[in-house]
Parts: C-alpha cells; structure tokens; sequence
C-alpha cells in the first residue's frame, strides 16, 4: 500500500507498507507460514529545476529469512535504515542520484571493513536513470 502527498509540487512525502507470507511444507506434512514485512517514509524537497534533496527511513523484517538470508548465521533477519540523497536532473528523462544510507540492527546482520561481524553498514551509492 502507497501513500503520496504532493501539496504545491516542491514537497513530496510517500509512504509505502508491504508484507507476505510463504508456505512451505515440513518433512512431516504439516504446513508452515513463514511472514515478512516492510515499512517506510520517504520525503523530497524541489530546489529549482534540476536539484532535489530526500531522506527515507525504512524497517524490514524477515524472521524466517524468506526473502533476505543473514550473512552471519543470525537466526532471522530484521533491519533499519537511514538515507539521504541528493538527485540532479539532466533532462527531462535523466537522473543522476548520489545517496548515502545507513543500516542499523539488534543482531550482527552485517560485516565490517574488516570482515567482521557487525549490527551497521554503511552505504554510498550513485546511479544515472533514465526512462522513456
């Protein structure tokens, strides 16, 4: 489920909420629901033309690993996030995006520089877009 509020064009603020469930069949035929689920807000501020700045923040759990499994043995998968990004529109169907994005947890999810087990990550990431 989305949920988008533009009011003037300069302002926009979405949220979307999602989730599913799998069923999967045990050795002694009995079936089982294994449930996952998703969250987040996500705001954009217009600046001029061709600059915009967002911020999201987002909750994802997955406890019976259906969609993400844990790089470390962790027993179920659940995590946070924080971004904020800046995009410039090239044209009317280009966009180059620069964000970064924080990852946080209660459990070792992630791995560090250094390949050690850690409950953060973080991201920095750049893409170029462009639709017709």
């Amino acid at each position: 489920m989305y949920w988008i509020h533009n009011p003037g064009g300069r302002f926009t603020l979405t949220t979307c909420v999602y989730g599913g469930n799998q069923k999967t069949k045990e050795g002694n035929g009995k079936t089982s629901n294994h449930y996952w689920w998703q969250a987040n807000v996500i705001g954009r501020m217009k600046w001029g033309q061709h600059f915009s700045v967002s911020g999201r923040l987002e909750y994802f759990e997955d406890k019976d690993q259906v969609q993400i499994t844990s790089q470390n043995g962790v027993g179920q998968f659940s995590t946070g996030s924080a971004a904020l990004g800046i995009d410039y529109k090239l044209k009317d169907n280009a966009l180059f995006r620069l964000e970064g994005r924080k990852f946080f947890s209660d459990t070792e999810q992630y791995r560090n520089t250094d390949g050690e087990a850690s409950k953060s990550a973080l991201w920095l990431i750049s893409n170029f877009t462009v639709w017709f």
